[in-house]
């Protein structure tokens, strides 16, 4: 996974994105950043970004330790089940 945090919240989640092995790309300058706005100088770095996620092994790697934590998580019919029981006992 590749990550470019360019305002709000998105350096917060963008921490846990590193730390299970996927790649940041760090803002220069947020104030200078346009939504849906990337500089030229950013488009090489997101391409630089892109082959080294896609050529590297360690990377494959730890997206296949999230995939395996994801799969162990609730699905959404115990998240619905538990919402929709909430909602009938109050």
């Amino acid at each position: 996974m590749v990550i470019m945090p360019m305002f709000a919240d998105q350096p917060t989640n963008a921490r846990p994105v590193a730390a299970t092995g996927g790649l940041v790309i760090e803002s220069h300058s947020p104030a200078d950043r346009t939504i849906g706005n990337i500089r030229g100088g950013e488009s090489l770095e997101v391409r630089a970004a892109l082959e080294r996620v896609l050529t590297d092994s360690t990377y494959r790697r730890g997206v296949a330790r999230l995939v395996c934590e994801m799969g162990a998580l609730p699905g959404i019919d115990e998240l619905l089940t538990t919402v929709t029981s909430t909602i009938v006992t109050r």
